[in-house]
């Protein structure tokens, strides 16, 4: 229902049926949001009959495009195919990571979007850096702490990451940490 009650507010502007539950979060949750589109969505419907079914199935797409991140990021670092090639599929046959790609919505969510953002970090200190990139570090980390506030943790990692690397940055470093965190 959280997903539902977000989304309705979203549609309406209307915010009484969230201020009229204790145990609303005070961000919309981004992960539980999409869940709910893939409920309403009558062509799923179609082939997923089970609400359940169709919630989930976010979770699944979550998992596809952490699988994907995963590989891009150890290409990135280690520049071998292969390697990158292992470690996604060492995620993706994680018993673990496959029960949680089928029945946790939220949690997927903050790991996709917690590892996008370690990718564009990743990706704004490479070469002589990019602000582009850091806008988009920035906005991917709201939206990590938008689906589950523990996705603040990554304020302290790329802080820390765009401080080890301010050489690359040079003269972009600090226009570089006021744009990550204001879009943060």
């Amino acid at each position: 229902p959280t997903g539902k009650r977000y989304l309705n507010f979203l549609r309406t502007g209307n915010n009484e049926e969230i201020l009229s539950t204790e145990t609303a979060s005070w961000l919309p949750p981004v992960a539980s949001i999409l869940g709910q589109i893939f409920i309403e969505n009558t062509a799923l419907n179609k082939i997923y009959p089970m609400e359940t079914d169709r919630f989930h199935l976010a979770a699944v797409i979550y998992a596809s495009v952490v699988v994907a991140t995963v590989f891009l990021i150890s290409f990135l670092m280690l520049g071998n195919i292969w390697l990158s090639l292992g470690a996604a599929m060492l995620l993706f046959f994680h018993p673990q990571f496959a029960v949680q790609a089928h029945t946790n919505v939220r949690d997927m969510g903050l790991v996709m979007f917690f590892t996008l953002t370690i990718f564009f970090l990743l990706l704004s200190t490479r070469g002589k850096g990019s602000l582009v990139w850091l806008a988009l570090t920035g906005l991917m980390t709201g939206v990590t702490i938008d689906t589950k506030q523990n996705g603040g943790f990554l304020i302290f990692i790329a802080l820390t990451w765009l401080f080890l690397n301010r050489k690359t940055l040079t003269q972009r470093f600090f226009p570089g940490i006021i744009i990550y965190l204001f879009l943060t």
